[in-house]
């Protein structure tokens, strides 16, 4: 039985999952603000759309001398909204993901989905940290400017009051 245990602790290191790839350096994109209302119905889902957002993706390219052809992708990294002020809760929240978009297009669920969470779990406090996914957007960001679409559905209950929300985003140069 020892030597089960033994032979099952040698081999568990190489049985996880693939390395992650290596990047080139990270694309922030400057932090977004909008406003949820209070009061929004549980009944639908609400689309907040954050319009001609600057990628710069060529501009940090150059700046951190990295040839801009020499990209292969742009993944999602990291997302959080948050409370402006950190007075609210986001326990109303059951389901939000983030949509990048082309310029102009603002039709429910446009574009390519870039962040998601569900469920956000209950009692989540004044910010909501998303989940990446693995699509690459490197085609859309390679554009001077973007479309945000902020998707909150299936809402636990109604907003308590206004809220002045911000979104940071952050991307993978591979």
């Amino acid at each position: 039985m020892k030597l089960q245990w033994l032979i099952l602790a040698a081999i568990l290191p190489f049985l996880s999952c693939g390395k992650e790839e290596d990047f080139l350096f990270n694309l922030p994109f400057p932090v977004l603000n909008f406003t949820i209302p209070a009061g929004v119905n549980t009944l639908e889902s609400h689309y907040f759309n954050i319009d001609s957002v600057p990628t710069n993706l060529i501009n940090v390219a150059l700046a951190q001398n990295f040839d801009p052809g020499a990209i292969s992708a742009v993944r999602p990294r990291e997302a959080r909204l948050q409370s402006l002020f950190g007075n609210v809760d986001f326990d109303f929240v059951f389901e939000m993901t983030i949509q990048l978009c082309e310029v102009g297009d603002k039709t429910p669920n446009c574009g390519r989905e870039i962040f998601w969470r569900q469920p956000v779990p209950e009692n989540i406090g004044s910010f909501i940290d998303l989940i990446p996914n693995e699509n690459d957007v490197k085609e859309m960001l390679e554009k001077d400017m973007v479309n945000i679409q902020v998707k909150l559905a299936q809402l636990r209950f109604t907003s308590p009051t206004f809220i002045e929300a911000q979104l940071s985003l952050d991307f993978s140069v591979l």
